[in-house]
């Protein structure tokens, strides 16, 4: 009689409610009710910064950033779901009703726009001047049809609602469209391949032509897109490598033998590597996070910085023979006897090992101190000669934490009882612990403001953090559990506030450590992930709500363990 479904997301379509929906109605339930009824698309026309660096491959000094040997890089979804009340953007336009979906009787399939049965086009009103970047949506949802006789079985996930558990779908939009009040232009929305599509008619239009010819299409998510585009995590460690490829020889060293870059998917820093002209003819392991990102860095490798990098090696952490393989490649990179220096001493081989413990959410990259562990064993077992060493980056990581008034934070972490129907969710999410540990965005002032003084909570050099939990101890912190632990204290600096959260992000000192073991702290050689302006967020740890007062200090112990 009934089918009753909620395969919708943000976006609406993106659970493919349609198809499911289609084949209920023609297999199981042929004059029965669906529950959802219809949902009722409304629509508008952003600006974003953030939007834009995490959807297309932007510009810098008039070429591309990472457009080498003419890769055509594109992000691999069409949309993504975002609160638009913490996205930071600019409303181009007024909201719009955009489109009807019938979900009681889905439409059939169409494969383009112009066999679609639900496609309409509407007028926008500008009211800004700006660069249109995505089309930000959201809907009305009606579980039961108008002659039900109950109004009241609709929802909205519209922004700004009170105790919204929605974001809303932000749909990307090409590169180049630029919106005027004044100028007539018309919203189209079609529902192609059972999937939304938005398109801008009218308006002006950029030239995007990029300098070099795109030869290679690669497609890369949203998150990775927005540190392909992150110039000044590059730059920065563009300019740490080129130091380190120079400081052996300077100091008559032995070059570095081999580099070893793991640091998730779609990582560059390998091909940032590869671009130093030292290490152009260096033998150089990129080990991946899946397959398909290994194909894809394989793809970029073969086009190569201008010419193919037949030095270059991409491996999967996934792949079963991923330890010997990468074993096997330092084993015969490391196979030819040291140079002797000038005192007829054999001199000692560098590998230099590229790590990225941070991942885009500002939190650590699972796993990555265990991989790094990992691959120090393999060292190890590649050499018996004790004149290998392994030079490190980042060199050094150090952590900054500063309390914070966030409710929003705090919204997030509440359950309502009547929801439940008896299931004991609180104790199975606190198990979990993600009810405690939430992303961040230090730069959206409206949901989270200061309340302390930052601190810098400890600082541990990288080469502590491969080597730890390779002794004998007998309990947790001896066997390298624990990396490190700090009692810091927070100064309130706001008068009659809320403590809610604890902030967290990191410093990467990337310059590997001087003679004397110190880490130089120049800016260029060093990334702050707590920065405005990266594509790094931050993370948080819920810890009120406590009231507190200018003048009092916040005691706290951070601790960070092999496991956060």
């Amino acid at each position: 009689d009934v089918v009753v479904t909620e395969l919708v997301d943000s976006g609406l379509l993106g659970e493919h409610i349609l198809p499911v929906l289609r084949h209920a109605r023609q297999q199981m339930l042929p004059g029965g009710r669906v529950i959802p009824h219809a949902a009722t698309v409304h629509a508008m026309v952003i600006e974003s910064t953030e939007i834009r660096r995490r959807s297309r491959v932007l510009e810098r000094d008039g070429a591309a950033t990472l457009w080498w040997g003419g890769r055509d890089v594109t992000v691999d979804e069409s949309y993504t779901c975002e609160d638009l009340a913490a996205l930071r953007h600019r409303r181009l336009t007024q909201p719009v009703a955009a489109m009807e979906i019938p979900l009681s009787h889905p439409p059939p399939r169409a494969e383009d726009a112009s066999e679609s049965s639900l496609c309409v086009e509407t007028d926008l009103e500008i009211i800004a001047d700006g660069q249109a970047d995505a089309v930000a949506m959201w809907f009305d949802l009606d579980l039961l049809p108008p002659d039900a006789g109950a109004s009241t079985c609709a929802f909205s996930t519209g922004p700004g609602r009170e105790g919204n558990g929605w974001d809303q779908g932000i749909y990307f939009l090409p590169a180049g469209h630029v919106l005027r009040r004044g100028q007539r232009c018309r919203l189209r929305v079609a529902v192609v391949q059972d999937q939304l599509t938005f398109k801008l008619v009218g308006g002006e239009t950029m030239d995007t032509t990029m300098h070099s010819p795109p030869s290679v299409p690669v497609k890369v998510g949203e998150m990775d897109m927005a540190h392909l585009n992150d110039t000044r995590h590059i730059d920065a460690y563009r300019q740490a490598l080129t130091q380190t490829a120079t400081t052996a020889l300077v100091q008559g060293q032995q070059p570095i033998t081999a580099v070893v870059e793991w640091s998730g998917n779609y990582s560059v820093l390998g091909l940032v590597a590869a671009s130093v002209p030292a290490f152009q003819s260096v033998p150089l392991m990129i080990v991946t996070g899946t397959e398909e990102s290994a194909i894809t860095l394989r793809t970029w490798c073969q086009q190569g910085l201008g010419t193919p990098l037949r030095s270059v090696h991409v491996i999967s952490s996934t792949d079963d023979r991923a330890s010997s393989t990468l074993l096997d490649f330092l084993t015969q990179a490391l196979s030819l006897p040291p140079d002797q220096n000038a005192a007829g001493a054999p001199s000692c081989q560098h590998v230099l090992v590229i790590h990225e413990l941070v991942e885009s959410s500002g939190w650590l990259r699972q796993g990555a101190l265990q991989e790094a562990r990992l691959l120090q064993s393999v060292l190890k077992a590649s050499t018996t000669t004790t004149t290998t060493t392994t030079v490190v980056l980042p060199a050094a990581i150090s952590v900054f934490v500063q309390g914070l008034e966030a409710p929003a934070l705090l919204r997030q972490n509440r359950l309502e009882p009547e929801n439940l129907l008896g299931f004991p969710a609180e104790q199975l999410l606190d198990g979990l612990g993600v009810r405690k540990f939430r992303e961040l965005d230090l730069g959206n002032t409206q949901d989270n403001r200061p309340v302390t003084a930052a601190a810098m909570a400890f600082r541990v050099d990288m080469q502590h953090l491969v080597r730890a939990g390779q002794g004998d101890g007998a309990n947790a912190e001896e066997e390298g559990e624990i990396v490190a632990r700090a009692q810091v204290e927070l100064p309130v600096t706001e008068p009659g506030t809320t403590l809610h959260a604890v902030g967290f992000w990191f410093l990467l000192h990337l310059t590997p450590p001087r003679a004397d073991g110190n880490i130089e702290n120049d800016d260029k050689m060093s990334f702050n992930t707590g920065e405005e302006g990266t594509s790094y967020g931050q993370g948080a740890v819920l810890v009120g709500p406590a009231p507190v007062v200018a003048g009092q200090r916040v005691q706290l112990e951070v601790v960070w363990s092999v496991s956060r």
